[in-house]
């Protein structure tokens, strides 16, 4: 498997404009989320998902 730096994979994923966050449920499922891109940044491989303090997503 090839090696690619932070940079690379930055620069492949800045045309991606839906991400699925992925989480699981108190009873062990999983919860998917899916999430849009800013599109309107320079994207540095850096990725910030923002969810209210009281759901369950946070602990």
């Amino acid at each position: 498997m090839s090696k690619k730096s932070l940079a690379e994979i930055a620069k492949e994923m800045a045309g991606i404009d839906i991400a699925i966050l992925s989480t699981h449920t108190e009873n062990g499922e999983i919860a998917n989320r899916p999430m849009s891109n800013n599109g309107d940044v320079a994207y540095d491989g850096t990725s910030y998902y923002f969810t209210y303090e009281k759901t369950r997503t946070v602990f």
